[in-house]
């Protein structure tokens, strides 16, 4: 599996980035399919022999319980972990400890909460790649907007604004024959959003 990603260094300069990958699943509305898509990703990634980490920020636990899940129905892949954690320090800790290792095919999933947080800025930073799942829906257009738009703040607030990763926004259920309030929202993210 390959994701697309930056092609300027975007993490710490003394973290190689040695095959790991990070990317952040982010957006300020809940339910927008975050945890779907992390989920997605991490099974293709290991279908392709890749180990997976996947971060889970969110309070419901959403990735952690579907990890429990599949493991109790004895059908869940060796070659993903799944860590919950709240705290932004013990979470930049783990990815530096992934770094760390030698090369590598290695994933890492940051599935956050919406509504976001201050601990998001400082995961930014940790970030190769920031994608914004969102549906055609007026709510989900507005919230996908807020987000972009704490993106370019961020950039603005930290010394070093190339350290801060490209966001793509990724539409779920994107039907061909959309509605009209579903085609009015799709014109919108297409054309002001990457």
């Amino acid at each position: 599996m390959t994701i697309e990603m930056a092609t300027e260094q975007t993490v710490d300069d003394e973290e190689e980035i040695n095959g790991v990958r990070v990317v952040m699943v982010m957006n300020r509305k809940g339910g927008c399919g975050k945890s779907t898509l992390v989920k997605g990703l991490a099974s293709a990634a290991a279908d392709l022999g890749e180990t997976v980490t996947i971060i889970d920020t969110d309070n419901n636990k959403g990735c952690l319980e579907w990890m429990l899940n599949a493991k109790e129905q004895g059908n869940w892949s060796n070659s993903i972990s799944v860590i919950h954690s709240l705290d932004a320090e013990e979470i930049k800790e783990i990815i530096s400890q992934i770094h760390a290792q030698p090369d590598q095919e290695h994933l890492i999933l940051i599935d956050t909460k919406g509504g976001g947080d201050v601990g998001l800025d400082e995961l930014a930073g940790k970030a190769h790649l920031i994608i914004v799942p969102t549906f055609l829906s007026r709510s989900d257009v507005l919230d996908t907007m807020q987000t972009i738009a704490w993106h370019e703040r961020l950039k603005k607030r930290v010394a070093n604004p190339e350290k801060i990763p490209p966001v793509r926004v990724l539409i779920g259920r994107n039907p061909t024959a959309r509605s009209e309030a579903e085609e009015v929202a799709f014109q919108e993210i297409m054309s002001n959003m990457k």
